[in-house]
């Protein structure tokens, strides 16, 4: 593959936010598009009904926690998927951070087959899902000072789990989301769900692939949506430009002459 052929304007600039803020966006009616690549042709990606398949969404439980999208916008086409990125192409970008494609042409391949698993940001962003856990002393008292119910029935009280969709720009693609799962926000502070060790984890993620992404990947894009982020949630400011950028290289190249 020529290295040229790669689509540089998916490639983070320095002009660029290390993050978008995504409340800003995902309110009704937005429609943002997100979408997940699957390694397999159509057939073994979606059922004979048209239904997503489980294994063309992840491997095992626990890669759906921080599962890989991509925003579907005017500058990050559908054509681009067909490019893959891998080891240090996929690292996280910093705000910043110059990207030059050339250090990362071992890093980039063109797949087939693969098919594209269509979501909408409000389907899967911001939804609850209820669970229950074994509580500890703490988050028995916090529970009857939180919600004032009575001592007995603390041991069956249902938490809120609540997904999350965060913007994670990698080096080579500004447009890299990830769906993760955070915990209640009055009991348990919103903490993001690492890993699937406990059976309460497991269950809530589980409920989380089963309910929320599996039912909501479609396998083709509706006419009305929309892929135009506002320029002024992903670009810098001129004052957030020269304080963040320009400011902070000018005084490294000054401390190093």
């Amino acid at each position: 593959m020529k290295i040229e052929s790669y689509p540089i304007q998916i490639i983070p600039k320095l002009t660029y936010k290390s993050q978008i803020d995504l409340t800003q966006i995902n309110t009704p009616p937005s429609n943002y598009v997100l979408i997940r690549r699957s390694l397999k042709d159509y057939n073994n990606t979606f059922d004979d009904l048209g239904f997503l398949r489980r294994d063309s969404l992840v491997s095992k439980l626990s890669s759906t926690i921080g599962l890989s999208m991509y925003f579907l916008t005017k500058i990050h086409e559908s054509k681009f998927f067909k490019f893959r990125i891998f080891n240090s192409a996929s690292k996280p970008w910093s705000e910043g951070e110059r990207v030059r494609l050339s250090d990362y042409s071992k890093c980039i391949e063109i797949i087939t087959p693969y098919c594209l698993i269509y979501f909408k940001l409000n389907d899967i962003d911001g939804k609850k899902i209820p669970y229950k856990k074994n509580f500890e002393k703490k988050e028995k008292k916090k529970i009857f000072e939180t919600f004032n119910i009575d001592k007995d029935i603390i041991d069956n009280f249902e938490l809120s789990g609540e997904t999350k969709i965060k913007h994670k720009p990698i080096k080579l693609n500004y447009w890299h989301i990830e769906f993760h799962i955070a915990r209640d926000k009055f009991i348990e502070d919103g903490k993001i769900i690492d890993d699937v060790r406990a059976k309460w984890k497991e269950k809530l993620v589980e409920n989380a692939l089963s309910d929320i992404l599996i039912v909501n990947g479609k396998q083709k894009n509706e006419n009305h949506f929309s892929d135009n982020i506002p320029s002024k949630l992903y670009k810098l400011s001129l004052t957030d430009l020269l304080m963040k950028v320009i400011l902070p290289k000018l005084k490294f190249l000054f401390d190093n002459n």
